[in-house]
């Protein structure tokens, strides 16, 4: 199909009153926004440069939400869709970019003056770099990229590989690779060989798979994760303060920012608020009597970066646009709740799921659970980090977040993270659980079942364990795991 054949979704014109009477959103790298400057960018510019995010296409998740009266919904889509613009601004300006991983906050990277990015917002901004893309375009790049990678590795390491290949090879501008090992699955393992290997694949040195900002070695550095319940034990929390010092140290050389306790006591506090106002949020959205957001609007997937949950806890590479953002949600849910408003796509009934797992799997598509009478009600890989504070107190903030990183309850030993999962199952209401985990998620997929089987048993719910091949819309076994989902369900729902 011709791009000129395609259908491209439009906001209508109704909209735009209500939307100009909303605030602006205030960002920490990049000059604020006004209403009437997102409106513009959202249905002028951005279906011109991105039509495949735009695109009318029921297999695709990255699209825009059937909810068009959510008006916080066009908000969380412009900061997706404007993440290339404003990482390319700051980095340009001297704001070194870090590659990091899932399960670990930020605050040393944005205390030193960097901006963290986790793989799928390395994926989305190498994805939009390339500008006009239909979905099928999309996905045969990202088909690219996820196969140059299991060449480098191993047909068995996380589809996220993809994107870490996408940093080496200079299709986006990374000045540091710092993820926290020992975190949640095998990928750290994997992905950070691809940076031991990469000279072993001949494809590196044809000057066409390199982008403009490829660097011969972009510096690696490794925060060790103490795992197997350590939170309590003073030398694990002594050894991850010290990594993290390094880590800020290692930040402030690259930014050139002059770094001190007091700028990350200032930083946590920041953070702390955006977790809280996250909390409110969903807390806000479990207890009301119908779901006031769909699924897509709630949680989001790794795809949109879009969802509540995900701007609560990614960012969206920035913490005061993500909180301006939260902000405006959370007035307006609190509307819709107090009218009795139920979100677009919802059934009047939904069987109410909760999932669990890593961000890197999607096999649990919130869209498509909304379409067969469901919906998401959380996710424990983003919720793990959003529902933990951080001890503003004493005088020694490294100790304070070590302390914290390393009592997340997705990273606890497998009994505990099941009795803290059966919490938030009884929290948020919930009729089922899903366990999701991708091909190469060793550690998630030998955990699943028993998790599974913990809180099938002690809360009294059905639960599915899936696993899926991961990568992108046009490598998923989507009607497979789209058949599961609706059995699933259906048999909740009786």
């Amino acid at each position: 199909m011709t791009q000129s054949a395609i259908k491209l979704f439009q906001y209508p014109e109704s909209l735009k009153e209500r939307f100009l009477q909303t605030s602006d959103i205030e960002f920490r790298y990049s000059k604020t926004v006004t209403p009437e400057e997102i409106w513009h960018f959202m249905t002028v510019d951005a279906p011109r440069r991105y039509p495949y995010a735009y695109e009318v296409n029921p297999y695709f998740r990255d699209q825009i939400s059937a909810d068009i009266g959510f008006l916080t919904g066009i908000k969380s889509r412009y900061l997706r869709l404007s993440l290339k613009d404003r990482l390319l601004n700051a980095h340009e300006n001297g704001v070194p970019i870090i590659f990091t991983q899932g399960g670990q906050t930020f605050e040393p990277y944005y205390t030193a003056g960097g901006i963290p990015l986790r793989p799928g917002l390395i994926s989305r901004f190498a994805n939009d770099l390339t500008e006009g893309q239909t979905v099928n375009e999309l996905g045969n790049s990202r088909k690219e990229k996820l196969e140059f990678g299991n060449k480098l590795i191993s047909t068995e390491s996380c589809p996220i590989v993809g994107a870490h290949v996408t940093a080496q090879r200079g299709i986006v501008p990374v000045d540091l690779v710092a993820p926290y090992l020992c975190l949640r699955c095998s990928d750290k393992q994997y992905l950070v060989e691809s940076y031991r290997n990469r000279k072993n694949v001949e494809a590196y040195l044809n000057p066409a798979s390199r982008g403009p900002y490829f660097k011969e070695n972009i510096p690696l550095m490794l925060i060790d994760y103490p795992i197997d319940q350590q939170n309590e034990k003073d030398w694990a929390i002594d050894y991850l303060e010290t990594m993290l010092r390094n880590l800020t140290a290692k930040v402030s050389e690259l930014s050139g920012k002059e770094v001190n306790d007091q700028v990350l006591a200032e930083e946590i506090r920041y953070e702390n608020k955006v977790r809280k106002l996250t909390q409110n949020i969903v807390h806000l959205w479990w207890n009301a009597p119908v779901p006031p957001t769909n699924s897509s609007d709630f949680v989001g997937t790794s795809n949109t970066s879009a969802g509540l949950f995900r701007i609560g806890n990614e960012f969206s590479g920035d913490p005061n646009g993500a909180y301006s953002v939260l902000k405006d949600a959370c007035a307006e849910l609190q509307e819709r709740v107090r009218n009795g408003v139920k979100g677009v796509g919802v059934a009047d009934d939904p069987v109410r799921i909760y999932i669990c797992g890593p961000a890197a799997t999607e096999s649990a598509d919130p869209g498509h659970i909304d379409r067969v009478d469901g919906v998401v009600v959380g996710k424990d890989d983003q919720w793990s980090e959003i529902s933990t504070l951080v001890d503003e107190g004493g005088n020694n903030p490294y100790r304070n977040l070590a302390r914290a990183i390393l009592s997340f309850p997705m990273e606890l030993p497998t009994e505990e993270r099941a009795a803290w999962t059966i919490e938030q199952v009884k929290k948020s209401r919930a009729d089922g659980l899903i366990f999701t985990h991708t091909w190469g998620c060793n550690f998630q997929s030998s955990v699943a079942r028993m998790i599974c089987d913990i809180v099938r048993d002690e809360a009294g719910i059905p639960v599915m364990d899936t696993g899926t091949a991961g990568g992108g819309p046009s490598l998923l076994g989507e009607e497979q795991s789209k058949t599961r989902l609706g059995a699933f369900i259906e048999m909740i729902s009786g």
